[in-house]
């Protein structure tokens, strides 16, 4: 992922170096806090799972299990909503 980022930041940006692997999760947190506000399918818990981080509250980090896929689905469904066309243009282009 890390390399295929590298890649398609060079193709968008150009040769700078001041967007790095980091600027795709800042963007990718800001994108889902951004979609929390259009449905339920986004709320903290997701974002953290989605991210690989630790649940918030300690009740749902030591006794859940998870959400399933179709709830993931859901909050990376969510991102339509919130998403800049000129962002998905640049998604979608093949190389």
């Amino acid at each position: 992922m890390v390399k295929r980022f590298a890649t398609f930041r060079q193709k968008v940006l150009g040769p700078s170096k001041q967007v790095d692997f980091h600027s795709f999760r800042r963007c990718f947190a800001t994108y889902l806090e951004r979609a929390s506000t259009h449905t339920t399918a986004v709320n903290s818990s997701v974002i953290a799972e989605l991210m690989g981080h630790a649940k918030p509250p300690l009740a749902l980090a030591v006794y859940s299990s998870g959400l399933v896929p179709e709830q993931l689905r859901a909050a990376i469904d969510a991102l339509d909503r919130v998403l800049e066309p000129q962002v998905i243009n640049h998604l979608v282009a093949k190389p």
